[in-house]
């Protein structure tokens, strides 16, 4: 597989080839990108079927590179030109973003290497179990920006 989502060798299922451009357009925009991860955890995914993007509500977000909210990527079908291109779109908009969530379907997140894509995930998983556990008594409170990049710097230091 090409990172334009060619197949070189072998075939894919129906299944697997609807998500290939999916994963294939945050490669096109993002030089930085070695990593894309496509999942349904429970809790982001909760966020993405109500189409509520999911703030940065915890210093462990911030920490791995989430400096404003996780937008929320307009429905379109999986693997559709409609949902790449909402994808395409909110990349734009949403300049390094480490994650979108996909609207009434799960996740794409993505980092410089497996390992960073995965704590992402385990992060952006966390981060939104959290907010929802908050909202049963009066919600979270996201960081302001100054604050999310103090806390991401750390990290880095």
């Amino acid at each position: 597989m090409s990172m334009r989502g060619d197949v070189r060798g072998g075939g894919l299922r129906a299944t697997e080839r609807e998500v290939v451009a999916m994963h294939a357009v945050v490669y096109s925009k993002r030089d930085d990108v070695q990593c894309v991860i496509h999942t349904h955890s429970p809790a982001v995914t909760a966020f993405a079927v109500v189409r509520k993007p999911l703030p940065c509500v915890s210093e462990g977000l911030a920490r791995w590179g989430f400096r404003q909210e996780t937008p929320v990527v307009p429905y379109g079908p999986r693997g559709s030109k409609l949902a790449v291109d909402g994808i395409a779109r909110t990349l734009d908009v949403h300049a390094g973003i480490p994650a979108v969530l996909l609207a009434n379907h799960g996740v794409l997140v993505f980092g410089g290497s497996s390992e960073e894509a995965v704590r992402r995930c385990i992060a952006l998983e966390e981060a939104a179990e959290v907010a929802l556990l908050a909202a049963a008594i009066g919600g979270a409170v996201a960081l302001l920006p100054a604050q999310a990049m103090a806390a991401a710097d750390a990290r880095e230091v």
